[in-house]
């Protein structure tokens, strides 16, 4: 039997594997489905339904899980931003995310970029529906001019 999970957060799924560890959790196969998804398989039905019924143990894991009937699911994945070319005064976490919305769900992005030594670039991590690669540009106004 098996259960498909959508983790909270990215490194929730990040540390799957570890979070079933700590938690004594035996599972026979962990599979990625893409975006946030697993494919949690268990050695049998009544493991299964003993994890399923534990919602206090994955309940800080998951924002959903349900019993694995082959239904289908949505065509979700995990996305990389390349972000070049915005002007130091506009290298902000904010206009990151703003960015970073356009495309989808975001899933992060680096905590301190006045930190970061190199600031011709930043990486956000955004969950996209979409199966093609982006090669889209972004245009940025600040005080009616424009960038980008």
């Amino acid at each position: 039997m098996a259960l498909v999970g959508r983790t909270v957060n990215l490194e929730t799924l990040i540390d799957f594997n570890r979070l079933l560890r700590i938690a004594k959790v035996m599972v026979a196969k962990l599979q990625y489905l893409g975006g946030l998804s697993l494919l949690i398989s268990f050695l049998d039905k009544v493991s299964a339904t003993h994890f399923m019924e534990n919602k206090v143990l994955w309940d800080l894991w998951f924002s959903k899980l349900t019993i694995w009937n082959g239904q289908s699911l949505p065509l979700e994945r995990v996305v990389w931003l390349k972000i070049s070319g915005i002007p130091l005064h506009l290298f902000d976490t904010e206009v990151m995310v703003q960015i970073g919305e356009l495309f989808g769900k975001i899933l992060h992005v680096p905590n301190s970029l006045k930190e970061d030594q190199d600031l011709t670039v930043c990486r956000i991590g955004v969950l996209a529906g979409e199966a093609g690669r982006i090669y889209e540009e972004v245009s940025l106004r600040w005080k009616n001019r424009g960038s980008g």
